[in-house]
């Protein structure tokens, strides 16, 4: 089905892309989304993920016809990372404006 920015929110567009991602990496420990109108920002914080001095986002066009109407920014970091809260990409709020939108509770995804 081919959606637009009416049809769905970033929020539940980048939801939808959360679900997947855990599913099919088990080191996803928990993924914040950064606010954007235009754009999904998530920042996925993954136990097998390198270290970084910073946030280093992948860029993804938008993909209507899978169910994402939005450009995507994901970036990948370590928890030990994570307690750094080392610096976003320019033009991103700071780490405070973050919303936690997927958590595992027991280091599971089941």
């Amino acid at each position: 089905m081919i959606r637009t920015t009416a049809d769905i929110s970033v929020r539940d567009a980048a939801m939808e892309l959360v679900r997947d991602n855990v599913r099919y990496e088990p080191g996803i420990v928990r993924v914040y989304l950064f606010p954007a109108s235009d754009e999904i920002r998530l920042v996925e914080i993954d136990r097998n993920s390198a270290d970084a001095e910073t946030v280093q986002p992948f860029y993804f066009s938008a993909y209507p016809a899978g169910g994402i109407p939005y450009r995507t920014a994901l970036a990948l970091i370590t928890p030990a990372d994570e307690r750094r809260r080392p610096a976003l990409p320019e033009g991103w709020p700071d780490w405070d404006a973050a919303e936690v939108i997927w958590e595992t509770t027991d280091g599971t995804h089941d």
